[in-house]
């Protein structure tokens, strides 16, 4: 699952949280969106006052980061959280990182375009950074307009109470990830070794991909 252009932005977004760089921007305000926008290349980090992470509040907040930025036309991919603890040890659901992938299209004047991905971070430090990079985002299906009804506290909850292994893993993204199935967007927590699936709109949990069929295999380089 993680590509090439998301190495650079998780390069880029350790580098700035180790440097310690400051600019007072808010997430959610149209001048801060501005700034952003302006400087294409550039990681910008940004003060957030919340000291706890709410799942959904921080999508949502994401989403009006993008509408604010570059308008209706843009693609929601995924968001993961890091968990403090493994999911197969004494794991409650809370996590130290969240970071959301999303996309959109440019057009220039000239009659060209680019392709831009923006990754937009969050630590329980209480800093939020913005990472923008001209490139393409492949494997999800975008999931703006899905209706999801499954919380992440509630796909949590239901990972923990089936009797299966849980993976050795910190993990949980919320994708929807591309294959010959077609299929809602999940919860995923695991890692390469072993992932548990949560339907994001029916609350139905897989042990395997379920966008694709037990027969094939997974594509190299894939998780989950």
């Amino acid at each position: 699952m993680k590509r090439n252009i998301f190495l650079a932005f998780l390069m880029s977004f350790i580098l700035t949280m180790c440097l310690g760089l400051t600019s007072c921007h808010s997430c959610g305000n149209a001048k801060d969106a501005q700034v952003v926008k302006d400087v294409k290349t550039d990681t910008t980090q940004v003060d957030n006052k919340v000291a706890a992470i709410n799942f959904e509040h921080f999508i949502a907040a994401n989403k009006q980061y993008m509408y604010l930025n570059y308008g209706e036309e843009y693609n929601w991919y995924e968001t993961e959280v890091l968990l403090n603890d493994f999911l197969d040890e004494d794991c409650d659901g809370s996590y130290s990182s969240i970071y959301s992938i999303f996309h959109v299209a440019e057009d220039y004047d000239d009659g060209g375009g680019d392709a831009v991905a923006v990754l937009i971070a969050m630590t329980e430090s209480g800093k939020d950074t913005v990472d923008v990079k001209h490139g393409i985002w492949i494997g999800d299906f975008p999931m703006e307009f899905d209706n999801i009804k499954v919380t992440y506290k509630e796909a949590f909850d239901k990972i923990m109470a089936v009797n299966h292994p849980k993976p050795h893993s910190k993990h949980c993204v919320l994708r929807k990830p591309i294959g010959p199935n077609q299929i809602n967007p999940q919860y995923i927590f695991g890692n390469v070794h072993a992932q548990i699936y949560v339907d994001a709109v029916t609350g139905d949990i897989a042990y395997s991909n379920p966008a694709f069929p037990p027969s094939i295999k997974m594509p190299l380089g894939e998780w989950p």
